[in-house]
């Protein structure tokens, strides 16, 4: 009482973290609330009215005189901080379930509240298949926000919602609501193709935009712009390209060991051209209009007039050769302007055997980016106008938005680290890019019942709607 007297009481109802409270706060009384502990952290002046385990070393001021008798001993707040935090207690990672120091509980716990700071309560996910809906609870349910429901409509009473990707149809709602979130798969993804429902290792929560929208600026393209990687990131980083290199990882880890057999004593610039579905989001806006046509015919065309003395080989991408997305137009007339078709043949062995890469805006462009080899954009990638590439595009309007100039391990850091989160398929759980790719090397690709089941739910549902009639 005494202390309070002439003091001007507040009582304030939290609803996020105590530690802005104590922030704001010149002094804190508690009984033995670990409140106590956390501000003498902070530096705050601490009042205690019991017996906590952090009062009695003269680091409190302590109202109960059995507070004073219990230790003779003062310790300093570094002390206090290592027997009790860091001595006292075991501590479990739970990324991969192994006893740990309190730095990686930290950095878990870091994580998730980046995801639950990002994604607001009350945010509603639209339209989204059974199968999707599951794998972004898998996210945000970590993020402690509310459960995502498929194939949910948009209605007037939604404040925040979510989206998968991009379109027409759900872009018309960014006007209507206070928060739009475009969720998309991470550049890092899986041991296995999207179309094959292998669950996401990693997605991407973006509030601005979606990285493939080159007409547009995104969360990605304002981090390359103005984050400022500092030297123990890019340390990181380096290390992280190191490691993809050594383990031949990619954004799907497709495991193909067919070799490009190359005729011999090719004197000439080697160029790959990597094909993409051309209905794709990526191409349809990541590619502006009236700059070249959007087909895979057109790209090898056009490298072949720009590079008219290279050897050109053509790699058509997974999903078309697998029979899960439709073959582009032309498609068959591409061996016109190629030399070689590159079919069912590892991504990693191609960029052993080319000096240049050549894309539209084919993730497989930045991949070639951390392996040291020389890329050619002639749409707006994530990747391009920051010096890294050479940009058939850099004199258009887009590319004039991107003035900053990076090395390979700012962009790495951003846009492996910093812009995606990435949560364990093994262990349930917001992980590190770094523990995932641990679970891709360790990963038997094998499908399981889910997957053959979601794969084929809507046929499933068909037929026996149809008998049950």
């Amino acid at each position: 009482d005494n202390y309070l007297n002439n003091k001007k009481i507040i009582i304030i109802s939290e609803k996020g973290q105590i530690n802005d409270l104590i922030k704001l706060s010149s002094a804190v009384c508690v009984v033995t609330s670990q409140v106590g502990f956390e501000s003498l952290i902070y530096g705050k002046e601490v009042h205690v009215f019991g017996m906590p385990f952090y009062s009695g070393m003269g680091l409190t001021h302590d109202h109960n005189d059995f507070s004073c008798k219990k230790n003779n001993h003062k310790v300093t707040l570094e002390q206090l901080v290592f027997g009790s935090l860091i001595k006292y207690q075991k501590y479990l990672d739970p990324r991969n379930n192994t006893i740990c120091e309190i730095e990686k509980v930290i950095e878990y716990i870091a994580q998730k509240r980046r995801l639950s700071n990002l994604i607001p309560q009350f945010c509603h996910a639209l339209d989204l298949t059974p199968w999707k809906a599951r794998q972004v609870n898998r996210f945000v349910l970590e993020g402690s926000r509310d459960k995502a429901n498929f194939w949910k409509k948009f209605n007037n009473n939604m404040e925040n919602i979510m989206v998968w990707g991009k379109s027409q149809k759900s872009d018309k709602f960014k006007s209507e609501v206070a928060e739009f979130i475009s969720i998309e798969d991470g550049f890092i993804r899986s041991v296995g193709l999207g179309g094959d429902l292998y669950s996401p290792l990693s997605l991407l929560f973006d509030k601005k935009g979606i990285h493939y929208d080159g007409s547009k600026v995104s969360d990605l393209e304002d981090l390359l712009q103005n984050y400022k990687v500092n030297n123990s990131e890019k340390s990181r980083a380096r290390k992280l390209i190191n490691l993809l290199i050594k383990l031949k990882i990619s954004k799907y880890n497709l495991r193909l060991n067919k070799e490009i057999k190359l005729p011999n004593n090719i004197n000439k610039q080697i160029i790959a051209v990597l094909g993409q579905v051309e209905t794709d989001n990526s191409i349809i806006y990541g590619v502006p209009n009236n700059t070249i046509p959007k087909t895979n015919f057109a790209l090898v065309e056009k490298v072949r007039n720009d590079y008219p003395d290279a050897y050109i080989i053509y790699k058509p991408h997974p999903d078309t050769e697998s029979g899960l997305r439709a073959k582009g137009n032309k498609e068959a007339y591409i061996y016109n302007n190629a030399d070689l078709i590159a079919r069912r043949t590892s991504l990693e062995d191609l960029f052993n055997k080319v000096d240049r890469v050549a894309v539209f805006t084919s993730l497989a462009g930045f991949e070639a980016l951390i392996r040291g080899v020389s890329v050619t954009t002639y749409g707006l990638p994530f990747y391009a106008g920051w010096g890294l590439t050479e940009d058939k595009l850099n004199n258009h309007i887009w590319s004039k938005r991107r003035t900053r100039k990076l090395t390979i391990e700012e962009l790495t850091f951003i846009a492996l680290v910093k812009y995606p989160f990435y949560a364990s398929v093994k262990f349930n759980c917001l992980t590190e890019v770094e523990n995932i790719i641990d679970e891709i090397v360790s990963s038997n690709m094998k499908k399981n019942l889910e997957q053959i089941i979601f794969k084929y739910w809507g046929f499933l549902k068909d037929y026996f709607l149809k008998i049950s009639k």
